[in-house]
């Protein structure tokens, strides 16, 4: 029996990078673990595509021409309306704490650092994707005390914690 972590029914990711070789090897990888998977190759191609089908989560690079992931975030969390439950992830070369910040703060979901780990995307997918998992973790992270909301940080790196 197969680990249920592992399979996506319908659901779909869109891939956006300028590198077509990265694009191949993340799609092998999620079509063979049930995603359905599109693809662009720059942000403004990526953004029709996400207005036009809907994915479940964006795995979108930092650096491309064009519309770079700081702007696709922007214009993307622009739309929410039309695309409430999307979530996206960026993904960069770069592990500088201002670019993190820059693009959670652009309406990036999470922040991811190449090269990415295999297990670790697709339990980072699987988080994001899974309604109950999501509110598990979001319920396990904001602890109420005397009448104030307490926000616990776990894996922050450097000395500024982001949400």
């Amino acid at each position: 029996m197969k680990d249920s972590t592992h399979l996506n029914p319908m659901k779909t990711v869109l891939l956006i990078d300028d590198d077509e070789s990265f694009r191949s090897l993340l799609q092998d990888l999620l079509c063979a673990h049930g995603w359905n998977v599109l693809q662009a190759e720059d942000g403004e191609s990526g953004l029709r595509i996400a207005l036009d089908q809907r994915p479940d989560v964006v795995v979108c690079d930092l650096l491309m021409p064009q519309c770079n992931g700081f702007q696709f975030c922007r214009a993307l969390h622009a739309r929410r309306a039309s695309l409430p439950n999307v979530k996206i992830v960026v993904s960069s070369g770069s592990g500088y704490a201002v670019d993190r910040i820059n693009a959670l703060e652009s309406g990036a979901d999470e922040y991811v650092t190449k090269p990415i780990h295999a297990d670790e995307l697709l339990r980072l997918l699987q988080r994001l994707t899974d309604e109950s998992a999501a509110e598990a973790y979001a319920e396990a992270h904001v602890v109420p005390v005397d009448g104030m909301t307490q926000v616990r940080f776990w894996g922050v790196r450097g000395s500024i914690p982001s949400p």
